[in-house]
């Protein structure tokens, strides 16, 4: 590794010390040993919103600041390609800003890597979401706190929706769909804030031959990242029509491959849901981080356990 690598590393370790703050006091109850899996918190969810919240979603996708260093862009996309970037971890955890010179060099690295797969990584993930919905406004449950349509003057969600097919290794990728909700107006009282809703389904798999992602025109790319985006729309409008509690003696650390980055992460955070196949947390990591947000984690993919006094917010794992 190269002297400018080893201090971007090194201070990009630092930055995330920093920045995922000190949760000390709010992991579980000191002498918590217990390894059994955090239930979802019971306290009752706050009131919902009093005004209709009306979201649009920007045909944008990423911005700068949600891709990290070397990211490559598929063309004419919001498909993101990452890890398979030379260097530390640390150094990818934030977004390309600054570092943009060793980022053309990795994006070119990507290129190569989907290099005869391309046709098949196309998938509108905006369309995807604004179809889904407008599927589940027409259910009682979010139908009367949301819309697609309407003047503008209320409560206003500007949704940048985007997806990350991240190498774990040379040859097996994960899909990742995020959307980042932004508050462009706030409903009395402004608790609406910026929030990534991440989705994962499933295990890692490989991008390229018969039984890969890539195959028969990207078909099973196509079904995992539509059954993401679904996840995802519903996640963020039950987050924000009635916020899970983060419940300071509800917290679990999750060991898990996370979007763009190929490195294992232990991550620790407030446990909002659990399901019978996937949990929903929210790491305690700042937005600067590239999959900082509310994560909804399929179970085959992570192993977790009761947060302790002992587990940091956030640690790299060895390979």
């Amino acid at each position: 590794m190269s002297s400018s690598w080893r201090t971007v590393c090194g201070c990009g370790l630092a930055i995330v010390a920093l920045l995922a703050g000190d949760v000390s006091a709010q992991t579980a109850p000191a002498g918590a040993t217990s390894t059994e899996p955090a239930t979802a918190a019971a306290a009752a969810p706050e009131a919902a919103p009093t005004q209709t919240v009306r979201v649009t979603f920007s045909p944008k996708g990423a911005g700068l600041n949600d891709i990290p260093l070397g990211g490559y862009r598929v063309p004419d996309t919001n498909i993101i390609i990452s890890g398979h970037q030379k260097g530390g971890a640390a150094g990818l955890l934030f977004g390309a800003v600054g570092m943009l010179a060793q980022g053309a060099v990795n994006a070119q690295v990507g290129k190569e890597a989907v290099s005869g797969t391309q046709s098949a990584l196309r998938f509108d993930v905006p369309k995807q979401a604004e179809d889904a919905m407008r599927a589940v406004l027409k259910s009682d449950q979010y139908g009367q706190a949301f819309t697609l349509d309407g003047a503008n003057g209320g409560t206003e969600l500007t949704v940048y929706a985007y997806a990350s097919i991240t190498f774990v290794n040379d040859t097996d990728a994960r899909p990742y769909v995020i959307l980042k909700a932004v508050p462009k107006s706030q409903p009395p009282g402004g608790r609406l804030k910026t929030v990534r809703y991440i989705c994962c389904v499933g295990e890692a798999l490989p991008l390229a031959g018969d039984q890969g992602l890539a195959a028969n025109g990207g078909e099973r790319l196509q079904q995992i990242l539509t059954q993401e985006t679904d996840e995802a729309v519903k996640l963020m409008l039950t987050d924000v029509q009635h916020p899970y509690p983060r419940d300071d003696q509800s917290q679990i650390s999750v060991d898990s491959h996370f979007p763009f980055v190929r490195k294992r992460f232990r991550v620790t955070g407030y446990a909002l849901s659990d399901e019978p196949d996937a949990i929903v947390f929210a790491p305690h990591l700042s937005n600067m981080i590239v999959f900082a947000g509310v994560m909804k984690m399929d179970k085959a993919a992570i192993t977790y356990h009761l947060a302790t006094k002992h587990d940091s917010p956030f640690k790299i794992l060895p390979d």
